[in-house]
């Protein structure tokens, strides 16, 4: 195995997932907006060719398994997923790409699930650039990334003691990059849905297909 995407989910428990965008939205609304979203993402990229998906998932007693993300796709058997561990951003991102290293994969990156729509083609470039780049970072329009990967297994050197909430996240993981010595690619920027002003983005009228926004 070369590539493993690792693709960070939460339960869809209303009140707990997406609650920066009620108001506008009720709590029922924003959970069901991040079901459609976590589910488009996931299924998007699990036809990738050449990339090995897997779930990091936060469990919670009513959704004990990720099974609510493919439980409408014709087979079940390739699909596998681990529990998030870790009380910060950081220390689950340490933790998955451990994980995803430990299982003899050569390049490990990590999406969430705020980016529906994401272009299969920018998961592939981000694969690329790790064949020469020791980090790739897919910047998020608001000062974070969508995605990130590895090479090798950096994550605790990496992320470790990073600030996850704020607009310099970005900046702040490529000046850890460099205090390590090692190199970084950049992806083309792309949003992400994390507060109320960032639904203007699911207006377009193939977001709303996707999404089935129209149903």
């Amino acid at each position: 195995m070369e590539n493993l995407l690792i693709v960070f989910v939460k339960a869809p428990v209303e009140g707990q997932v997406k609650t920066r965008l009620s108001p506008p939205l009720s709590l029922f609304a924003a959970k069901e907006l991040y079901l459609r979203m976590a589910r488009s993402i996931y299924q998007g990229v699990a036809q990738i060719a050449g990339v090995r998906v897997a779930v990091a998932y936060a469990t919670q007693k009513n959704y004990p398994s990720p099974n609510w993300l493919w439980d409408n796709l014709k087979t079940q058997a390739a699909f596998e997923w681990f529990a998030q561990s870790g009380e910060d951003l950081g220390e689950r991102l340490v933790g998955a790409f451990n994980w995803g290293f430990a299982q003899g994969a050569a390049r490990v990156s990590v999406i969430g699930t705020d980016s529906p729509g994401l272009p299969a083609n920018q998961i592939l470039l981000a694969f690329n650039l790790l064949k020469d780049k020791d980090l790739v970072l897919g910047p998020a329009l608001d000062g974070g990334y969508y995605l990130v990967g590895l090479n090798s297994p950096i994550a605790d050197l990496m992320f470790g003691g990073v600030k996850w909430s704020g607009p310099d996240v970005l900046e702040t993981t490529l000046r850890r990059c460099r205090s390590l010595g090692k190199s970084a690619g950049l992806l083309p920027a792309y949003f992400d849905i994390d507060v109320a002003e960032d639904l203007k983005y699911l207006e377009t009228p193939e977001l709303r297909h996707l999404l089935g926004l129209n149903e």
